[in-house]
């Protein structure tokens, strides 16, 4: 069994996602598990969240999970196995005053 691979990147990046897919599959000829843990948290209420931060937040915390399953799926498919694991906090199902961005609610909180 060789040594995980880890690496540092932008999620929000998806061609950085998919490359480090790539090297990461290639090092071992495979991948078995891939692991989505990439979070950030911003603390304001909705009203002072700026756009800057709301990108930030939607950015690495859902595109860049959406792009490390994508990018994982696509490396384990012709294998026939593989897993994904994708990690959240508490704070996704129990929001909290000045987490709107975080967690934001399901439907209209208006």
């Amino acid at each position: 069994m060789k040594d995980p691979v880890t690496g540092v990147l932008d999620v929000r990046d998806r061609a950085a996602v998919e490359d480090f897919a790539r090297r990461a599959t290639a090092r071992a000829d495979r991948l078995d598990v891939w692991a989505n843990v990439a979070g950030v948290l911003r603390a304001a209420p909705v009203a002072e969240t700026t756009e800057e931060t709301l990108d930030l937040v939607l950015g690495v915390n859902l595109k860049g999970t959406w792009f490390g399953c994508a990018a994982a799926g696509r490396n384990t498919a012709g294998q026939g196995s593989g897993c994904i694991v994708n990690t959240a906090s508490a704070g996704a199902d129990t929001p909290a005053p000045g987490l709107g961005a975080y967690a934001p609610p399901p439907r209209p909180a208006c």
